[in-house]
């Protein structure tokens, strides 16, 4: 594991449990992870097939400590045996994404997506200045329906 941090997370019923985190090596899934992870988790327009293949890579980055022994969540099986419930697994896939991303700092949209929305809106109201310019053009009535 890549620079492991412990975490504890509170279930559904207030148990405390322990997992540790690490970094996900870049080649080994951290580029696929952290680039197409929140896009494909979107409702309606996302991949959820391809969501699922990338929590599964992820939680292989994950231990669940039991009795000071570190237990890998490398399987289906074991993520269920370990992560009783969703508000416990959405809070270790939080914390993941922040630890491997930095996207959230200090529960804020880092400094880099804020960067990056400012710079992509100019571009996004050229193209659909164009789109509107586009659709408004008059012409031959296409059908007469």
């Amino acid at each position: 594991m890549i620079d492991p941090k412990e975490i504890t997370i509170a279930d559904s019923n207030g148990i405390d449990r322990k997992y540790i985190i690490s970094k996900i090596p870049y080649a080994s899934g951290g580029r696929e992870i952290c680039s197409q992870y929140l896009p494909t988790a979107m409702p309606k327009v996302g991949n959820y097939q391809l969501n699922h293949e990338l929590f599964l890579k992820m939680m292989k980055f994950v231990s669940v400590v039991i009795e000071d022994r570190e237990i890998p969540l490398s399987t289906t099986a074991l993520i269920d045996n370990h992560i009783p419930d969703f508000i416990t697994g959405i809070k270790i896939e939080k914390e993941m994404l922040e630890y491997n991303t930095g996207f959230f700092q200090n529960g804020e949209i880092s400094t880099t997506l804020k960067t990056l929305s400012q710079n992509i809106q100019p571009f996004l109201i050229k193209i659909l200045s164009q789109l509107k310019d586009f659709s408004s053009q008059k012409g031959e009535q296409r059908s007469k329906s």
